[in-house]
Parts: C-alpha cells; sequence; structure tokens
C-alpha cells in the first residue's frame, strides 16, 4: 500500500540484479570445479580489524549486519546484544539481517542507496545440509554462493563492507565478535 501512494514498485530492484549475476556466476564456477572461492580480506571473529571498520564510521552513517547461516534463538540473542552494543557506541541505525532473504529486504537500499551502509557481513562453515534437486550443490553452497554474490556487488559499488568468518560454530564465533567489539568506542 505504501508503495503504491509513493508511486514505487516495489518489485523492481535494478540495483540487486548485480548481486543475482555474480550468484549465478559463482553457481556456474561451483558446477564446473566443485568449489567456490574464497574472497580476499575476510577476516575472523576476533580480528582487531572489524573495530577499526566500525570504527570508521560517520554521523548519518547505518550499519547493516547481515548473517548468512541458519537462524536460531541463540544467533537471534546474539546478533541483537551486537546489534545494540554497536548502536549504542557507535551512535548509529542498525539492521540485522539473515541471508540471503536480507538481500531482498534491503538489498537495493544497501546497493542502490546512498552510500552511508557500513556492512557486516557474516558467513560460517556449512556443517547440515540438504541437496538442492538436480543441482550438484546444496542449499548451504547456495546460500553461501549468494552471500558472495552480495559481497561482490557491494564492494563493486565501493560500499564499505566487511566479511567474518564466523568459522563451523556460529555461536561461538558470534559470542567472540561480541567480545571483540566491547573494544568499540573506548
Amino acid at each position: 500500500m505504501a508503495a503504491s501512494l509513493l508511486e514505487v514498485n516495489p518489485f523492481d530492484e535494478p540495483e540487486t540484479v548485480a548481486a543475482r549475476q555474480a550468484t549465478t556466476r559463482l553457481l556456474d564456477g561451483y558446477r564446473q570445479t566443485g568449489q567456490l572461492p574464497s574472497p580476499p580480506g575476510v577476516v575472523a571473529p576476533a580480528d582487531a580489524a572489524i573495530v577499526k571498520h566500525l570504527a570508521a564510521a560517520k554521523p548519518g552513517d547505518y550499519l547493516a549486519i547481515d548473517a548468512f547461516f541458519q537462524p536460531t534463538p541463540e544467533r537471534d540473542r546474539l546478533l541483537g546484544s551486537i546489534r545494540t552494543l554497536c548502536r549504542d557506541r557507535l551512535r548509529l541505525a542498525t539492521t540485522v539481517g539473515y541471508g540471503p532473504r536480507c538481500l531482498h529486504v534491503a538489498g537495493q537500499l544497501h546497493q542502490g542507496g546512498p552510500s552511508t551502509g557500513i556492512f557486516l557481513q557474516l558467513g560460517a562453515s556449512v556443517t547440515a545440509d540438504l541437496p538442492v534437486p538436480d543441482e550438484p550443490f546444496t542449499f548451504g553452497v547456495l546460500r553461501d554462493a549468494q552471500g558472495l554474490g552480495d559481497l561482490e556487488a557491494l564492494q563493486a559499488r565501493g560500499r564499505r563492507v566487511l566479511r567474518v568468518d564466523c568459522g563451523p560454530d556460529p555461536d561461538a564465533g558470534l559470542a567472540t565478535l561480541l567480545e571483540t567489539l566491547g573494544a568499540l568506542g573506548q
């Protein structure tokens, strides 16, 4: 209703096409090699580069935390604590979303809106997975390709994005990230 009143087509997402194209290219590569590429510059949850990345925020910026792993109540709690800590210490508007659905909710803003976003893209190793019918990859590989496609699209648009690998245990990775972010604003 709001989109109609604003004369905006909510299904017209020209800026998110780049992420979809990158995902398709990454999956085509996976079909040939059996693996996704490792993006450069990925950091661990305890890396001081995370605090430095976020400390570069300016007034009027916002922080988007996009988690590319399975939601659980514990992860919701940890991500909420991370979001709140960053909001309070950096005095920024903050968002948290699980990928790939966060791409459909806010991808157009992230890629096509003003360059005021600072992004933390959180990934984790796939431990339990299901095959995609008629494809040589699993749903976990598909999710990871979507995250990497979004990362490429954000980087191509000159967005300030940092990917954090939470490892095989996202809960432990998020807890470590929360400890690391305790140094924000101090």
